[in-house]
């Protein structure tokens, strides 16, 4: 595993216990409003998979990367991330939404750019 940790302090206790916590990534390679959602499992070798996943706890948002056979991920290109919290209430307000879209989650939460 390579692991980074992030003070976050929109993840509350409230928000842990009621809220969803999403994850979308953009690296150099992507168009300036490309982001794709995390979890993310792409192949690095012959039969080698790395999977680019997060958590988050109260206060704390951690990313992480871990290869399929075991071995030290090297570490990853310059990336940006981006952390939404959705409170249930919006996700009640439009259930067939696609929250792994960030585009989708962009316009509904009404969030800058």
């Amino acid at each position: 595993y390579l692991i980074a940790g992030y003070n976050a302090s929109l993840i509350d206790s409230y928000v842990d216990a009621n809220g969803v916590v999403m994850a979308y990534f953009q690296t150099s390679g992507m168009g300036a409003t490309q982001w794709a959602p995390l979890p993310d499992t792409y192949p690095i070798g012959a039969g080698v998979e790395q999977t680019f996943t997060f958590n988050y706890d109260v206060g704390i948002f951690t990313l992480q990367l871990q290869n399929s056979d075991g071995t030290v991920p090297a570490a990853p290109a310059a990336f940006n991330v981006k952390v939404v919290v959705i409170p249930t209430a919006v996700i009640k307000q439009h259930p067939n939404a696609d929250w792994k879209d960030y585009n989708t989650v962009k316009q509904l939460m009404h969030l800058p750019d």
